[in-house]
């Protein structure tokens, strides 16, 4: 049970403030204080920061508790429980509204009053936790370099596209939204993404339920300026409450560096290949006149050693005599 909470009463008839506020007591929970109009409950309650605020739709003064209760709904978040006399179809559809976390119908008794409190606290303290979630996620989905989407098949639109998307499309994620697919898409990659979409929601339809995630690469998109971004996309299916697939979620990456890197590692390979188709080599055993020196061809017939090189590899030659050779002719 959640205790030692404050608690803000509005409420114009005294004795049954007072009444209220000794049941509060009772659990355990602090009243903070007591107002008997919206202005003064508006005027104060930024200071007070109640938990909860217990509040009479009917009160005195220029402000009814609904006024009053939507007032501190847009600027704080403080759950709310109306208390009311009345029933009436057109009161309960105004505080439909202001989003209460319950009512109670006067007079209160004091177990519906405990009920009330511990499930608008509860229920308040998930709702926080899951709004804190969604920005949270919401940030990491802003602020990271992957695109994350959803796709409705039905609509054969985005239902939702994060900001990185500027980045990698130079569209807003309203315009993003507003694109189709095919739109999206250049016509081979396309074509590409309807194949695999089609193939895996036959598998999926043939009973493996387990096979709802797509992993294709390299599927270019189309940039707000006609050219192409080159990515990775892993999708998954989405299932509605009957079983169908109704849509995609998916996470685009830009590939742009990765594509640019491999497409020079290819160059640069072709480029080592002809090199090396071009190279002759000379291997094996060579026979070599001891005397002349002239080399023993594969046809047998004996070769100047510099035309049995020359043919045999891309060295070129070019004639002079050495030192030693210059003093036996007597050229020096």
């Amino acid at each position: 049970m959640v205790k030692n909470k404050n608690i803000l009463i509005v409420e114009d008839e005294s004795v049954l403030a007072l009444e209220i506020k000794n049941q509060i007591l009772q659990m355990d929970h602090i009243v903070t204080h007591i107002y008997d109009s919206g202005e003064k409950a508006l005027e104060n309650i930024g200071s007070i920061r109640p938990d909860l605020v217990l509040m009479d739709i009917k009160l005195s003064g220029k402000m009814d508790g609904i006024e009053t209760a939507d007032n501190i709904r847009s600027q704080y978040d403080i759950p709310i429980i109306y208390m009311t006399a009345h029933s009436e179809d057109g009161t309960i559809q105004r505080a439909k509204i202001t989003e209460p976390y319950g009512y109670l119908l006067k007079p209160i008794d004091g177990k519906d009053l405990h009920i009330a409190i511990e499930v608008a606290l509860h229920k308040h303290y998930f709702d926080r936790r899951l709004r804190e979630s969604e920005r949270h996620y919401r940030s990491l989905a802003e602020n990271m370099g992957d695109v994350i989407w959803k796709y409705s098949l039905s609509e054969g639109r985005f239902t939702f596209v994060s900001s990185s998307v500027m980045r990698m499309r130079g569209f807003t994620p309203w315009q993003a939204m507003q694109q189709s697919m095919k739109d999206t898409l250049s016509p081979e990659s396309y074509k590409r993404f309807a194949e695999e979409l089609k193939d895996r929601l036959a598998v999926f339809m043939a009973g493996d339920y387990f096979s709802t995630l797509i992993k294709t690469q390299y599927l270019d998109q189309i940039h707000q300026n006609g050219s192409l971004v080159p990515t990775e996309v892993v999708m998954t299916l989405i299932l509605n409450d009957d079983g169908r697939v109704t849509e995609i979620l998916g996470v685009s990456r830009d590939i742009t560096g990765r594509k640019k890197a491999e497409e020079e590692k290819e160059t640069l390979i072709a480029e080592l290949r002809e090199s090396l188709d071009k190279i002759k080599t000379l291997s094996g055993m060579l026979p070599i006149c001891s005397s002349c020196k002239k080399i023993r061809n594969d046809k047998g017939y004996w070769e100047q050693i510099d035309v049995y090189i020359s043919s045999h590899s891309e060295a070129e030659f070019s004639h002079g005599i050495c030192p030693d050779c210059g003093m036996k002719l007597n050229l020096s």
